[in-house]
């Protein structure tokens, strides 16, 4: 079994749909078959209990839906004792704009030492966790993270080299977008086209336990 999913039942059709190769577990109990990688939706106390078990029975877990950040601190422990992956899904890595301002940053075209600045909403440690690790993800030599106007979710991100700079403003949900990349004294605009990040970040996950063998990392997600 590749992909063995604890979804709520109103979700259960939506994920089918973007995984074709998982299965649904008909219910909260420790699977039979052990699986490569379960994705758990963290809705009630069992599925919480749930996703530890699995961890320490070392099977790789993706967490969805998550709202405690203590929780998530204590599968992070209990991963890093089994040696087990653990992401944590609903990162912003996926949103259609820092993809494409990774993209730039990866192939060299900003040259010297890069520093980013988001301003961003954050209501709470889970969202303080995904804005730090974008920050961390683009591997700038610094970076600033300013809370913005509560009552948007709108993200405006600068990234700013020797040679030029990104600056991108986009929505959480990957359907709104302007970005300008300035190299050189010259200045492009890149049109973002609309997505859906989690249906990207469920396609990386059915990419990487396609194969056999151990799942020692699960590449580009958020890795608790």
């Amino acid at each position: 079994m590749d992909i063995l999913c604890y979804i709520d039942q109103d979700d259960k059709g939506r994920l089918a749909a973007m995984l074709p190769n998982a299965t649904m577990a008909p219910d909260d109990g420790f699977p039979e078959e052990k699986p490569r990688l379960a994705i758990v939706q963290l809705s009630t106390e069992a599925r919480r209990m749930l996703a530890l078990q699995l961890v320490r029975k070392r099977i790789p877990v993706a967490l969805l839906g998550a709202t405690n950040y203590g929780y998530l601190a204590g599968v992070a422990a209990c991963a890093k004792r089994n040696h087990v992956p653990v992401v944590l899904l609903e990162s912003w890595r996926f949103i259609p704009a820092i993809a494409a301002a990774k993209e730039i940053c990866d192939s060299g075209c900003l040259c010297g030492e890069r520093k980013c600045h988001l301003v961003c909403h954050v209501e709470n440690e889970l969202e303080d966790l995904r804005a730090k690790d974008i920050a961390n993800w683009f591997g700038c030599a610094s970076c600033q993270i300013e809370t913005d106007n509560p009552e948007t979710n709108e993200v405006h991100l600068t990234i700013t080299a020797d040679n030029g700079a990104i600056d991108a403003e986009f929505s959480l949900d990957g359907q709104r977008a302007r970005f300008m990349v300035s190299i050189c004294g010259h200045t492009h605009t890149r049109i973002i086209p609309k997505a859906n990040p989690l249906l990207s970040e469920l396609a990386i996950l059915s990419l990487s336990t396609q194969g056999s063998g151990k799942i020692k990392s699960l590449p580009l997600l958020m890795a608790l």
